[in-house]
């Protein structure tokens, strides 16, 4: 089968799927997000949130949504935010979930308790409504399915997953030769045995984004783990317990994930009209206040506690933690313009 099939099968089949039965999130989980580390990384978004309502001349009513919510924790300290900092922008947003997990969806109810009033769930992003959207996804991108190809002589052939005759899942070499005429120059000249990752519902997917912003406007958010250079190599991981695991060791009970290619992200914005940029995410949380914040928080508490923050502050920002690793791409329609933190001098792409 296809690499693609593989991770549907193992994250999302109705029975048997990861996301379908499993915890994923938090300590007692198998890996812990941003949001889950520090209420800080969803005030700061907040913040975010309402710098682009004002960009787009606060309008009475917008779609505030929110990809694969998790546990909801990242829309509980953003509407926290949102109410505390600008009581016009929390009364235009109309909270838009978009969930295909039906246990998630439950947590995420009860997290979310307090605004019940204001939040409505989705399955597909295409049934947004017609007006204005600022939108959030955070790892979101990573878990959506890939196909791979391995460059042997010359030619990128599919890779992919089959049984040996111990009935072992493994990788092998299929017959399909991926056609290089729609392949950027750049990866012809890639080594022999270089893996090529390739996601059509990752591009589907951000397509159905960009074409609302081109039609009702607003702004878009991803922040996930990848490359903004030329990406290649076997980035598919399974992830278990906050550690790394085989892929074949568990299907269906571990995570899966691979890294996002946003520089492929940001040609298809481009096509569609829509600016883009992208920023590490140490970049964006500086630039947003977060030193700041902590420095907020800290404040008037004990020696502890502010190591605790101080510790919390290099996870999500500094290089050697998420701070590099993680980036955030912004898309914003030319009518909305992209915020101040990703014009040209900022970012790595324009």
């Amino acid at each position: 089968m296809r690499v693609s099939t593989f991770m549907t099968l193992a994250l999302s089949d109705e029975q048997n799927g990861y996301y379908k039965h499993a915890t994923p999130f938090g300590k007692e989980g198998d890996f812990i997000t941003a949001p889950e580390i520090s209420q800080m990384f969803g005030e700061l978004i907040g913040i975010w949130v309402i710098e682009t309502f004002n960009m787009l001349n606060k309008p009475s009513s917008f779609s505030l949504c929110e990809l694969g919510p998790g546990r909801g924790t990242l829309m509980q300290d953003l509407l926290r935010t949102i109410k505390k900092l600008s009581a016009e922008c929390f009364q235009a947003a109309n909270v838009v979930m978009v969930e295909t997990s039906d246990k998630l969806i439950q947590q995420q109810k009860q997290a979310l308790s307090a605004y019940r009033d204001k939040i409505y769930w989705l399955k597909d992003v295409d049934k947004l409504p017609a007006a204005p959207l600022i939108l959030v996804a955070n790892e979101f991108l990573d878990a959506l399915p890939i196909d791979q190809f391995i460059k042997i002589d010359g030619q990128w052939h599919e890779r992919l997953i089959g049984t040996d005759d111990n009935d072992q899942l493994g990788f092998a070499v299929g017959n399909n030769v991926l056609d290089q005429k729609g392949l950027p120059k750049k990866y012809q000249d890639l080594p022999e045995g270089s893996v090529l990752e390739l996601s059509p519902a990752r591009l589907q997917f951000v397509e159905q984004v960009l074409k609302h912003l081109s039609r009702h406007h607003g702004s878009a958010l991803f922040i996930d783990y990848g490359s903004t250079g030329l990406p290649y190599g076997d980035t598919l991981q399974a992830i278990s317990r906050h550690a790394f695991s085989n892929i074949f060791a568990n299907p269906g009970k571990d995570d899966l994930t691979s890294h996002v290619d946003f520089s492929s992200l940001e040609v298809i914005a481009e096509r569609q009209g829509i600016l883009s940029g992208v920023i590490t995410q140490g970049a964006f949380l500086t630039g947003m206040g977060l030193i700041e914040r902590a420095g907020q928080l800290g404040a008037n508490k004990g020696t502890a506690v502010q190591e605790k923050i101080r510790s919390v502050v290099e996870r999500l920002a500094a290089p050697n933690e998420m701070g590099t690793l993680f980036k955030v791409l912004c898309l914003s329609d030319k009518k909305t313009g992209l915020h101040r933190l990703f014009t040209a001098g900022n970012t790595s792409h324009n």
